[in-house]
């Protein structure tokens, strides 16, 4: 198989870009909590409608329930933008994070280019590549992978071409 260069790009991840993976990251969790809370004050209530006949306690409950839900929701949000905010006030400091990096996508695989360091990840490495709103995440593996931004795509062709490239080359596909 050739391994014509089927697109390259340059990627410099700023603050913002970063920014956004954080949110994509963190919001997957976000809603894992609010839903096994939600299950949990569900099936308090249950317990309480079965044995209770007394209707405006039946509405108190489900008001006071909800109110309770809705300040579960904004401690969640609090958390997060805490954890945001001390994982951006690490990128910073993190000079690999913020490395100009050369990327050259073929039929065989990335190569990403560094000023130290060369690394090329074979398609049938890659655990699988998943977009998110402001770009492209592709694991290597739970703690290791790699961000592009869509803004590093030099146009929509090259981006659609990176899409169709990946669908066929790799196993798992999340795109």
């Amino acid at each position: 198989m050739k391994d014509t260069t089927i697109l390259t790009m340059n990627v410099k991840l700023c603050k913002d870009d970063f920014e956004a993976f954080l949110k994509y990251t963190s919001r997957k969790s976000k809603f894992i909590w609010l839903g096994a809370f939600t299950i949990f004050i569900t099936l308090i209530c249950i317990k309480l409608f079965k044995h209770n006949k007394n209707d405006s306690l039946i509405f108190l409950s489900i008001i006071s329930m909800f109110i309770v839900l809705v300040l579960w929701f904004f401690l969640l949000l609090l958390m997060e933008k805490k954890m945001i905010r001390k994982q951006l006030a690490t990128f910073d400091g993190n000079l690999a994070l913020q490395e100009n990096q050369s990327y050259t996508i073929n039929n065989k695989g990335i190569n990403i280019k560094t000023a130290n360091s060369t690394l090329h990840l074979n398609w049938e490495f890659i655990s699988y590549i998943k977009e998110y709103g402001e770009g492209f995440v592709i694991h290597l593996h739970r703690d290791r992978f790699f961000i592009i931004p869509k803004k590093s795509f030099k146009n929509f062709k090259d981006l659609e071409n990176f899409k169709r490239l990946y669908k066929t080359k790799c196993k798992k596909q999340k795109i």
